[in-house]
């Protein structure tokens, strides 16, 4: 991420996509705001980049909430079978309390509520998208306070959750129709996938058709986008 940003930044026709989150929690930026708004706007200021429309819907928490935005995408935990006491301890902890901590990151799905661990006894291996990462970095330390536990977590998918090889998986796309056969899921949030150019392209808006075309090759230079 970090360094297709620097790249769209540092060269003028350049287009680049990424995790709306990534740009708006951005902690290799110096910004020091506690909050995640004041700290994107302040980021949108500095950045030599800029993040642009998308059929006419600016990207944001808001609109990623309301579904108004076009690129919007959830992320989800995912397992197989029946959990345990401690790994539905921490489920129901990812959707009350540990929704305060998904909303540092992205865009919860729930309202943040009252959590009272069992204090159930155990290790959980959680693996999957890089995306969906940080919020459980985040989830694991918020859920330590309430029952200390080791965790652990990789890169590897859903795969691992169907074989029976992690307890939760982390994804940040829809599960397939065989995925959802094999397993359950929640959706522990939602983001969006922002679309970014460099700071001084004068472009500020594009259809999902056209950046669907930009990629698929069918305009080599920004001035035959029509």
């Amino acid at each position: 991420t970090k360094d297709m940003l620097e790249t769209v930044a540092s060269t003028k026709n350049a287009i680049g996509y990424v995790a709306y989150s990534a740009i708006a929690n951005d902690l290799d930026s110096g910004i020091t705001a506690d909050d995640k708004t004041d700290k994107l706007s302040l980021s949108r200021q500095t950045a030599d980049y800029k993040m642009i429309k998308v059929d006419g819907v600016e990207v944001s928490d808001k609109t990623i909430r309301s579904g108004k935005y076009a690129l919007c995408r959830d992320y989800y935990v995912a397992y197989k079978g029946k959990l345990n006491s401690v790994e539905q301890d921490f489920l129901r902890y990812i959707m009350s309390a540990g929704q305060k901590e998904v909303d540092k990151i992205c865009v919860g799905k729930k309202k943040a509520a009252t959590f009272l661990s069992d204090k159930s006894e155990g290790t959980i291996s959680i693996e999957g998208s890089s995306s969906v990462a940080p919020i459980m970095e985040k989830l694991i330390a918020g859920y330590a306070s309430y029952n200390p536990l080791k965790t652990t977590d990789s890169s590897d998918g859903l795969n691992a959750a169907i074989r029976g090889d992690c307890d939760l998986a982390m994804s940040s796309r829809a599960l397939k129709d065989y995925e959802k056969e094999l397993l359950s899921y929640e959706v522990i949030g939602s983001d969006a996938i922002a679309i970014v150019l460099q700071k001084n392209n004068p472009i500020t808006d594009l259809s999902t058709k056209q950046i669907r075309d930009i990629y698929n090759g069918k305009y080599p230079k920004w001035s035959d986008i029509n």
